[in-house]
């Protein structure tokens, strides 16, 4: 699987790729600490982490609405 195909796994069906890439350089070149991180960041990245698929539609329900 190549890189853009895991970051497109990491998407949420309303993200862009550039946007995604953009504010993961930004993490991790420290340009923001996780405790500034607004509460709809810190579940896209934990939908981005789970891997049971259940409580992802559930969080990617939350997020769209």
């Amino acid at each position: 699987m190549s890189l853009l195909d895991e970051i497109d796994d990491h998407l949420t069906r309303l993200q862009s790729r550039s946007a995604w890439i953009a504010d993961a350089c930004a993490q991790r070149m420290g340009a923001y600490p996780a405790a500034d991180l607004d509460t709809r960041q810190l579940m896209a990245m934990l939908h981005a982490r789970i891997e049971d698929e259940t409580l992802k539609t559930l969080l990617l329900d939350r997020l769209t609405s």
